[in-house]
């Protein structure tokens, strides 16, 4: 089979990547981003623009691959206006008419959890309540897959919030924010979260490669099939890098300073570590539908506090 992934560079592509070049007989991959990936040991390479139609064909037309992975895009929420996120609207266009053009019968789109706001159950697949541009971006990609791609050659898969080795901003803050004992609990709240671990989520991606037809024309979300406590989750991650247990702050004391980072931040502009967005995503439920990973032969999920310290470790490491 034949793999052509686009997104090496960022993050869950970056992993997917060394993934699949260590799979003996694994087949053909090729990796394509518009930058290069964080490590060299992605070998198989091409610096290629997803908006740059005339590039993307060029590469389609040499590799002629079985499956395409589509993860890029811009993932920040720093946008201002909708045609900043060009690259998760125009580069799925592209993406979708070179499908179609090649004749590729299967293919993963990357989309994102944050269709929906923050603690929101949507009612089926087209319910969205974005409340970003960066959302509203990744609901017009979802649009796009559905109208120019027939269901039996898609699934579309809302990553939750995915943490591990090779990680960076937004889900390394938390992991840093532990270990420098800047992080502190929300009072006695229990919150639990459908996060996911990179190395898990890599494997659910290589399996629904071999296993397309059974989950093809869905929307799934990819996590952890085990919930995380966040509080929980903190205090593993400061064992593992062995400083002090996070202390709780009172949650009414902790809205004044999450009011008071939003005002400093709307008026200086600068980032400050708790707005009250950040402290809403920290309290509120954010739990997810997972069921299909039962249906998903051969899965085996890494525990957590395995992966904690593979991460912990990496982060050490620099």
């Amino acid at each position: 089979m034949k793999v052509l992934c686009t997104g090496v560079s960022g993050f869950i592509g970056f992993n997917f990547a060394l993934s699949m070049e260590r799979i003996p007989g694994g087949g053909e991959f090729l990796g394509i981003d518009i930058k290069p990936p964080p490590s060299a040991q992605v070998q198989n390479f091409i610096n290629c623009d997803i908006e740059d139609l005339h590039s993307l064909d060029k590469e389609f037309s040499k590799f002629k691959p079985d499956i395409v992975v589509h993860l890029a895009a811009r993932t920040d929420l720093d946008g201002k206006v909708i045609g900043d996120y060009s690259a998760n609207i125009e580069g799925v266009k592209n993406i979708c008419e070179m499908i179609k053009k090649y004749k590729v019968k299967k293919a993963l789109f990357f989309s994102s959890r944050l269709v929906n706001q923050i603690g929101y159950v949507p009612k089926n697949e087209n319910d969205y309540s974005p409340t970003t541009l960066y959302g509203v971006s990744k609901v017009e990609g979802e649009k796009i897959v559905r109208s120019e791609l027939h269901r039996s050659n898609y699934i579309i898969v809302r990553p939750t919030s995915i943490w591990g080795e090779w990680f960076d901003v937004p889900y390394r803050n938390f992991f840093d924010a532990v270990s420098r004992g800047l992080f502190f609990k929300p009072g006695r709240l229990r919150v639990y979260k459908s996060f996911g671990y990179v190395g898990n989520v890599v494997k659910q991606m290589e399996l629904l490669c071999g296993q397309f037809t059974k989950f093809q024309g869905q929307t799934i979300y990819t996590a952890d099939r085990n919930n995380i406590e966040l509080s929980c989750f903190s205090e593993q991650i400061a064992e593992c890098f062995n400083v002090r247990t996070p202390y709780s702050i009172p949650l009414p004391i902790y809205k004044v300073i999450a009011g008071t980072g939003s005002l400093i931040e709307s008026i200086l502009k600068v980032k400050m570590p708790i707005t009250r967005f950040r402290l809403n995503n920290m309290i509120t439920n954010m739990i997810y539908d997972l069921d299909w990973l039962d249906s998903l032969d051969g899965y085996e999920e890494q525990d957590c506090s395995l992966s904690i310290k593979n991460t912990v470790n990496w982060m050490k490491r620099g």
